[in-house]
């Protein structure tokens, strides 16, 4: 499976709760470049972005993560908000959590969601709690 299906059921988590949620947004930069980002929404006039993959790969992730945070300040400003959601779990999203903190001197820090998290969110071992993700889109 491709990494589509983790930005759609993410979508799908996130649809409820506004009408300004996108996803696969085409951008083009003023240099022409062009990139996509899998999940943009408005609230309370802030942009949200996140970032979806599937890997596992620390680097890999870490990577998408400082990504996503380049795009989203790019895109609404030193305000905006950023977070991946990933299948790391344990040990490897602590370590990715615990790099980009050190490094990052954005007014908003970098949200990474991992397996853990997913699993949360799903009800994997209870009821469904999206609490971690809502959250952070109220912050």
């Amino acid at each position: 499976l491709g990494g589509t299906w983790l930005e759609m059921w993410c979508y799908d988590l996130i649809a409820p709760l506004t009408s300004e949620v996108h996803q696969g947004v085409n951008c083009r930069r003023d240099n022409d470049r062009e990139f996509e980002i899998d999940l943009a929404l408005v609230r309370g006039h802030r942009l949200y972005v996140i970032s979806c993959t599937t890997d596992t790969t620390l680097g890999l992730c870490k990577s998408k993560l400082f990504e996503v945070a380049m795009r989203a300040r790019q895109l609404g400003g030193d305000l905006a908000r950023f977070a991946l959601v990933s299948l790391l779990h344990g040990a490897h999203i602590d370590q990715l959590k615990n790099d980009v903190a050190d490094v990052w001197e954005a007014p908003n820090p970098p949200r990474a969601f991992g397996m853990d998290d997913l699993k949360e969110w799903a009800g994997i071992q209870g009821q469904p709690n999206t609490s971690s993700l809502m959250e952070w889109l109220d912050s």
